[in-house]
């Protein structure tokens, strides 16, 4: 049985991604946020 554990802000979201993508199933944002932060992010 998977667990599904929710992970939220850059810092968290960017660790896993770098760390184990492959535990990522989806990412959600929020389209209307277009500051540079986000940009880079996607």
């Amino acid at each position: 049985m998977s667990r599904l554990k929710v992970l939220y802000g850059f810092h968290a979201v960017t660790a896993r991604l770098r760390h184990d993508a492959s535990t990522v199933e989806d990412v959600y944002y929020d389209p209307t946020r277009r500051d540079r932060r986000m940009q880079d992010f996607l």
